[in-house]
């Protein structure tokens, strides 16, 4: 059946650059691409594991993958052991655009700024180099927890989750390199995946969208070192949340449109802002495989001065995050430091992060509000050690610790915290893997096994 779109909604797409309204509307009452994005840290092989389902590769990311239909994800425990994240294919042209930074200058520093549910977060984790240090910003709360899930499963050392407002970004002065503000917007790029957004659209919504996301730019921006990149784009196909936005950026601060390079074939189509011309990238259905997205790449030429009073609170020697001798003694048969990370002892939690992290944790910590740094691997308790669920998804446990392999019905149960069929014979901490990746740590008594996956993680449906 034909979607039916707002007239307005249509009259605004008329000024976009070879805009076929009818092959747009067309594509739009299609299903939607499905697409995945493999973990490159758990390396499983989507052509075996998803062989029914035809995977083919997104052609502008070295990681992606559609699939010819949706299966249930949530029955797949390679799904809840984070080795793949289920991400729209057009959002992963942020690719090309980290890549051509990355021609440029080294990226040590990097902060996704509305990064709820994480998508772009660790998809720009798996292109960075381990000794880099991203922080994942959420404002709404809501939002948090499911980024924090995320970053867990994808078991990253060098992530920072933080709940601050932009303007609080303003106390890290030419702080980051780069700076991706993925920016909440009309959703209009949305509406063959979710129809309820079109009865929500309207231009007096777009107008609000827009100076919002003036706003949110308006106080990240001073973070941004000079010489620094910002990543800005949007779910919407409206130009004054995307092509104008571009113009306001370089009319109104000393940035630079850097153009990406493109191939013909992907269907991605280059636009130009109608007062500055600088480079946007667009991502429309009826030209490629994916959803309404739109990005750009800027290049800062100088410093920004913040227009309102934020403190900077400067770092007043480090916080103490040495390991007490009794926790050493505890952790050394549950997990190994690779080289470039660091345990570290955070208000009785013992975490892993890399070099970089453990430089910066304190100064970051004094300004912005920390939900989660690095891995959290566990605590001391009365009875010796208690391991956190990161520590399972780290890859850090050696490979001598105890595990147990299961099957398909039985990883479900695990994952449903229900009791599963299969007899463990060995006794104490066991860490439960499928296809050999981890799931879960249970400690397997005499008469039944405690499971340590996450309670508020498990599978509810059947």
């Amino acid at each position: 059946m034909p979607i039916e779109l707002p007239s307005a909604f249509l009259d605004s797409l008329h000024g976009i650059p070879d805009m076929d309204l009818t092959a747009f509307t067309v594509a739009l009452s299609e299903p939607a691409p499905v697409s995945i994005r493999i973990n490159p840290a758990k390396k499983i092989n989507p052509f075996e594991h998803f062989k029914t389902l035809e995977p083919s590769l997104v052609p502008w990311t070295q990681d992606g993958y559609y699939l010819n239909e949706r299966p249930s994800f949530t029955l797949d425990p390679l799904f809840h052991a984070g080795a793949y994240y289920v991400q729209e294919a057009g959002s992963m042209f942020l690719e090309q655009a980290v890549k051509k930074v990355m021609q440029d200058m080294e990226l040590k520093c990097v902060l996704d700024l509305c990064a709820a549910p994480g998508g772009k977060s660790t998809h720009l984790q798996s292109l960075l180099s381990s000794d880099a240090l991203i922080i994942s910003n959420e404002v709404i709360k809501q939002r948090q927890n499911i980024l924090m899930e995320n970053w867990v499963k994808w078991g990253a050392k060098n992530a920072i989750v933080t709940g601050s407002d932009p303007r609080d970004f303003q106390r890290l002065p030419a702080w980051f390199d780069l700076i991706i503000v993925d920016a909440p917007c009309s959703g209009s790029g949305m509406f063959r995946k979710d129809p309820d957004a079109i009865s929500h659209w309207s231009p007096a919504h777009v107008e609000h969208c827009a100076l919002r996301q003036e706003r949110i730019l308006e106080d990240v921006l001073p973070a941004l070192k000079p010489g620094g990149y910002l990543i800005y784009s949007t779910c919407s196909y409206s130009e004054s949340e995307n092509e104008a936005m571009l113009d306001h950026l370089m009319k109104n601060f000393s940035m630079e449109s850097i153009r990406i390079p493109l191939d013909s074939v992907w269907g991605i189509q280059e636009t130009r802002s109608k007062d500055k011309g600088g480079y946007g990238y667009r991502c429309s259905p009826h030209r490629c495989k994916g959803e309404g997205f739109f990005l750009t790449l800027l290049k800062s030429k100088e410093a920004f001065e913040s227009k309102d009073e934020v403190s900077y609170n400067k770092a007043r020697g480090k916080s103490d995050l040495s390991i007490p001798m009794r926790v050493k003694n505890a952790w050394e048969d549950w997990l190994h430091i690779d080289e470039g990370e660091t345990l570290m002892d955070w208000k009785g939690q013992l975490l892993i992060m890399n070099h970089t992290m453990e430089k910066y944790i304190t100064e970051i910590q004094q300004n912005l509000y920390i939900r989660s740094a690095g891995i959290q691997v566990g605590s001391m308790g009365n009875k010796g050690f208690i391991p956190e669920h990161g520590l399972a998804m780290s890859g850090n446990m050696p490979e001598s610790f105890p595990r147990f392999e299961l099957e398909t019905e039985d990883a479900l149960q695990l994952l449903r915290h229900q009791s599963i069929s299969a007899q463990i014979n060995e006794l104490g901490w066991i860490l439960m893997t499928y296809r050999g990746h981890a799931l879960s740590l249970v400690k397997s008594l005499a008469n039944r096994i405690n499971n340590y996956y996450p309670r508020e993680w498990r599978i509810l449906n059947k």
